[in-house]
């Protein structure tokens, strides 16, 4: 198993018909080979439906994306996550990162040999499985899906603070009218506000699994799996905060818009009235030059 390389689609609208599933044609994720080669992306690869796009290593010449999945011998990476979990000379951790080893009861049978072990190390861009072969082919597109899941959930928390941070430091250095409407500020609210709304059209696509995994997968076996995959790495309670997050940003963003709106509307009739006062001094000027004549 190689290891594999990933690209997130949604930063690039013209990626949309990679991944969408309402846009892909028919074929499940994989994409054709032209539409994909058109955008720069390595041919054999395959999409996911939350967005981001796979291939392995050595098919990207244009330098290493930043979503990474390694896979290992699982006696191998227990080695290495013992080693990154020693403590460095003041106490802290070497290596912060979220590990797991699961055993999905394979079929009916409850004895051991007939678990399916999993070792997975995941954090925002890298994830780590301890797998053989076999089992990998047997259960690897549900642990992807997964991963994706992960990935775009942290995706979607770092595009909330980014337009967090951009609220709060326009709420902090707003002052005056002048300051309000300045073609700047209103150009890159529109611009946030516009990413929002798409963020929040996504949203249901992007958690859908979370939802109802049966529409996802085939089997219960890898409805099994997905779920414990999503329990451990507490996706639901992420995805609830998340939500949270969403409509507060959204009615942030709402108050701006109106304020500027509102703001706008201000000025127009000041330099409305501004207008007619001058017409008006400026017809009692000649009236007055007139009447000196």
């Amino acid at each position: 198993m190689h290891t594999l390389h990933a690209i997130d689609l949604t930063e690039s609208t013209a990626m949309d018909s990679l991944w969408r599933p309402r846009l892909q044609s028919r074929g499940g994720h994989s994409t054709a080979g032209r539409a994909v080669s058109d955008f720069g992306l390595p041919e054999g690869g395959f999409s996911s439906p939350l967005g981001f796009y796979f291939a392995e290593a050595p098919h990207w010449s244009n330098g290493s994306p930043p979503f990474r999945i390694e896979f290992f011998e699982r006696d191998e990476l227990r080695r290495q996550t013992r080693l990154r979990d020693e403590p460095l000379a003041d106490g802290t951790p070497a290596f912060r990162t979220a590990h797991a080893r699961l055993k999905l009861p394979n079929g009916r049978a409850r004895s051991g040999r007939s678990t399916l072990p999993l070792i997975l190390e995941i954090d925002a861009n890298v994830a780590r499985i301890g797998v053989d072969s076999a089992t990998w082919a047997s259960v690897g597109e549900t642990v992807l899906y997964a991963v994706a899941q992960h990935w775009r959930l942290i995706a979607i928390d770092r595009a909330l603070d980014e337009l967090s941070a951009w609220a709060r430091a326009d709420v902090q250095t707003k002052s005056g009218l002048v300051s309000a409407i300045r073609p700047r500020r209103a150009k890159e609210l529109r611009a946030r506000r516009s990413a929002l709304q798409q963020m929040i059209l996504d949203l249901p696509d992007f958690e859908g699994s979370l939802t109802n995994p049966r529409g996802h997968f085939a089997s219960g076996r890898s409805v099994q799996l997905y779920r414990k995959l999503c329990a451990w790495l507490g996706l639901a309670p992420r995805r609830r905060e998340l939500d949270e997050r969403v409509e507060v940003v959204e009615s942030i963003y709402d108050s701006l818009a109106e304020s500027l709106n509102h703001s706008q509307s201000l000025a127009f009739q000041i330099v409305l009235e501004l207008a007619i006062v001058a017409l008006l001094l400026l017809d009692v000027g000649f009236y007055l030059y007139g009447a000196i004549s």
